[in-house]
């Protein structure tokens, strides 16, 4: 049995390509905002007056308001027109940004952080049913995975741009810059995007009966404990570099290599995951556990530096015949140079005379002069 063949009207629908790329780069927002803190937690930890793992409670937070209210929100806000739904997630977003760069106190900022990880709920929560309504049915694979790119790009582009301008300018500045972002977002997307009404609340299956489905609680399990341990190293990763001698300018260029291996990590798994979707899965989490292994080990050895110090040799020790350069051997170090001599002032040479003088007389018996007649 074949599926329909597609009218040709809808063969021949053009692809909505601004509105596609306007919500890919609200998940750029919305992932850039989540993670930026996590390059520039020295900074805010200085700033605020607090400690690294406090300020590593403001993400921790964000994703437990994630985790906690994205299906009750999605489900509240099913009614609502989605192009008004996604514009006012942007502004709230911004607000968040905004209360974020103006906070002077810890419990501020810690509003704010709660406040976008509301708002990053109710994002994705209606981000993939509004893609897909905007497209035909045999394009809302492509559609979705377009939109999910900005996701990508915001680690690899967007988490190291926020660090770069937070340790020049002050990660106050990121936060403005994602503030003003996401309101400029706002009043394209009002004008650019598509406007569809809200869903009518349905019977659908709900959450525990789908959490009852064996393979579905394997994927959650497996997919918990996987974020979790790439989440805890991920939060902390600023003052872990830290730690290993990294500068707090060399951050940027570093979260941009992590971000480059992500995206090479996201191609492998979109070419197996379809053909081999265990070998996908299980594959990266023994990857993701070797890799903090790794990093947890290389965590208790000495700092290192770059560049690293030249291995202490002798003259005594014996080089190869064909090692004829100056740089094979030993350092050669140039002679000390002496102290440069210096005349003795008048003063030194008259403190001299005065204490040879008072050393004759008390060998010989005398008496010293006093200037006082009451202490002789």
């Amino acid at each position: 049995m074949t599926a329909a063949p597609l009218p040709a009207t809808a063969r021949h629908e053009p692809w909505p390509l601004a509105g596609l790329l306007l919500v890919a780069a609200g998940t750029f927002l919305s992932v850039t905002t989540e993670m930026v803190p996590m390059g520039l937690l020295s900074s805010i930890s200085r700033d605020l007056g607090v400690s690294e793992p406090t300020v590593g409670l403001l993400v921790t937070g964000y994703a437990l308001m994630v985790a906690l209210f994205a299906a009750p929100l999605g489900r509240l806000t099913a009614r609502f027109p989605r192009r008004g739904l996604l514009v006012c997630t942007l502004l709230a977003y911004s607000a968040s940004n905004v209360l974020m760069a103006v906070s002077t106190v810890y419990p501020l900022a810690a509003a704010a952080r709660l406040l976008g990880g509301l708002t990053h709920g109710a994002f994705w929560a209606m981000c993939a049913g509004y893609v897909a309504r905007m497209v035909t049915p045999d394009r809302v694979g492509r559609a979705v995975t377009l939109v999910f790119a900005g996701g990508t790009v915001a680690i690899l582009l967007g988490v190291p741009a926020g660090t770069a301008l937070g340790v020049a300018i002050g990660w106050r500045a990121a936060f403005a810059v994602l503030a003003g972002v996401g309101v400029v977002l706002a009043l394209v997307g009002w004008r650019l995007l598509p406007d569809f009404p809200g869903e009518a609340a349905g019977n659908g299956m709900s959450l525990l009966r789908v959490l009852r489905t064996p393979s579905v609680a394997i994927v959650v399990v497996t997919t918990a404990v996987t974020m979790l341990g790439y989440f805890s190293f991920y939060t902390y990763i600023s003052p872990f570099l830290q730690a290993t001698g990294l500068s707090e300018e060399a951050l940027s260029p570093a979260l941009l290599g992590y971000g480059a291996a992500g995206a090479v990590g996201l191609l492998a798994a979109g070419l197996l995951v379809d053909k081999r979707p265990r070998l996908a899965m299980l594959g990266g989490v023994v990857l993701l556990t070797g890799a903090l292994v790794v990093l947890a080990l290389a965590g208790t050895t000495p700092r290192w530096r770059w560049p690293p110090p030249r291995w202490p040799v002798s003259r005594s020790t014996p080089w190869p015949r064909w090692c004829r350069r100056r740089s094979c051997g030993p350092p050669r170090r140039a002679p000390p140079t002496p102290p440069p001599r210096s005349t003795p002032r008048p003063s030194t040479w008259a403190s001299a005379a005065a204490r040879c003088s008072a050393a004759w007389r008390s060998a010989a018996g005398a008496r010293p002069r006093c200037r006082s007649s009451r202490r002789c």
